[in-house]
């Protein structure tokens, strides 16, 4: 669930930041945090007037991309789907063989070397699908870069997933239950015909994630305008 920023606890007054939203030890006045992505790389540059920038058209000659370290046995499971043993690794760590090309975040054999920011927003310009059925701890930065990519994303309801608060995809995108099946038909429409269609989808989200540096700030203010006037009312 999203960060949330606790004041007031019976540890010396230090804050605290915890993830499940309870409120046990004594502590008060619990506030939401988020978190952002900058836009200071020319990367990034997808922000036109609150919404995301109209680019020259870009070839989408990949179909789908994840990270490959994390939910890798669901991976090789949908992969396995796809193929059979067709599969057929490629030295990018790319797999292909059937209908749908599967391509690590990464470099070198299985994509395990680290890629440049700039190399993984190249990549992810390239794809049509991110997909990510690995633990999500919280507002994982890949899921949202991906988005501002133009990738249509796909995940578990695992962790900060479950929650709208950290990662309000459409509900169709998120599978509570790891069906492959439904899985990979999803990945099959969206890859040989309707990513368009598909894209339409994910423009609240798209927007809801630029909209989290302006939320930052709101947080922010809230957090200094309670410390400011609880020390306030310390000092009468």
């Amino acid at each position: 669930v999203s960060s949330k920023l606790r004041l007031g606890n019976n540890n010396g007054g230090k804050g605290e930041e915890e993830k499940d939203g309870s409120s046990g030890g004594g502590l008060k006045n619990v506030m939401n945090l988020t978190e952002f992505i900058p836009y200071a790389s020319p990367a990034f540059s997808l922000k036109v007037n609150g919404d995301v920038a109209q680019e020259s058209p870009i070839i989408r000659d990949l179909d789908v991309v994840y990270n490959p370290a994390k939910g890798m046995h669901y991976t090789d499971e949908i992969i396995r789907r796809a193929y059979g043993k067709k599969a057929k690794t490629n030295v990018d760590g790319s797999v292909c063989g059937g209908g749908i090309r599967f391509n690590p975040i990464g470099k070198g054999v299985d994509g395990r070397e680290r890629m440049t920011g700039e190399e993984v927003v190249a990549l992810l310009k390239r794809s049509k699908v991110y997909i990510d059925f690995g633990p999500h701890p919280g507002m994982d930065r890949l899921p949202r870069e991906a988005a501002l990519a133009g990738c249509i994303v796909i995940t578990n309801r695992e962790g900060a997933a479950n929650y709208d608060d950290d990662v309000p995809l459409p509900t169709e995108f998120k599978f509570r239950r790891f069906d492959v099946n439904s899985i990979y038909t999803m990945l099959k429409d969206i890859c040989n015909a309707k990513h368009g269609e598909y894209t339409d989808k994910m423009k609240p989200y798209q927007k809801w994630i630029l909209g989290q540096e302006k939320q930052m700030e709101v947080c922010v203010d809230r957090f200094v305008e309670q410390v400011v006037t609880r020390r306030i009312a310390k000092n009468k």
